[in-house]
């Protein structure tokens, strides 16, 4: 009975109760351009909730707020037409949200995988994605990568100097809270 309670109380002081507070958080996408070329950027993060705990995974939350307006691609020009009402539209929807729906699964130690609802100006999709957690003590990093349409998010329309597809990746380093 000793050795279960000692157990149970390492336990929690090992993993907590699996609260992280953001210590530093990348959003970048990826997008190709006219002739072959990619244009990239990022986003900075507004607000996150990350509850993670590998031994309780039916209590995980992990939510995320991005402030549109701070699209930042190193030109100038190009990131003031992003903000304009035929892209992201910041002056209208100053936000985008990604947050997770129901309980994630273990793929594998350190890979799982969870459906999140983004929203992107009025659009919101569920999307399975893919997302790894490495947790060293009181440090955890969570990643994930994945691609959208941007048209299907009312982000531009379809056109030859620029593609469809973006390829995004989030990485967000946490402690516990």
């Amino acid at each position: 009975m000793k050795l279960l309670l000692a157990l149970g109380i390492f336990s929690f002081f090992l993993l907590g109760d699996g609260s992280w507070k953001v210590e530093k958080a990348a959003i970048d996408f990826k997008i190709k351009h006219g002739f072959g070329t990619y244009a990239d950027g990022d986003f900075q993060l507004k607000s996150a909730v990350l509850v993670f705990n590998p031994a309780e995974l039916e209590k995980t939350i992990i939510e995320a707020k991005v402030l549109t307006n701070s699209i930042s691609t190193g030109l100038g020009i190009r990131d003031n037409v992003l903000r304009k009402s035929d892209y992201f539209d910041c002056n209208k929807y100053p936000e985008m949200s990604m947050v997770l729906v129901g309980t994630p699964k273990k793929v594998k130690e350190g890979l799982y995988s969870g459906v999140f609802k983004l929203k992107i100006k009025a659009t919101e999709k569920q999307l399975t994605l893919p997302f790894s957690v490495a947790i060293q003590g009181d440090k955890a990093v969570f990643t994930t990568n994945f691609q959208i349409d941007r048209t299907e998010f009312g982000v531009g329309e379809s056109s030859f100097a620029l593609g469809n597809e973006v390829k995004v990746t989030v990485r967000v380093e946490g402690v516990r809270d």
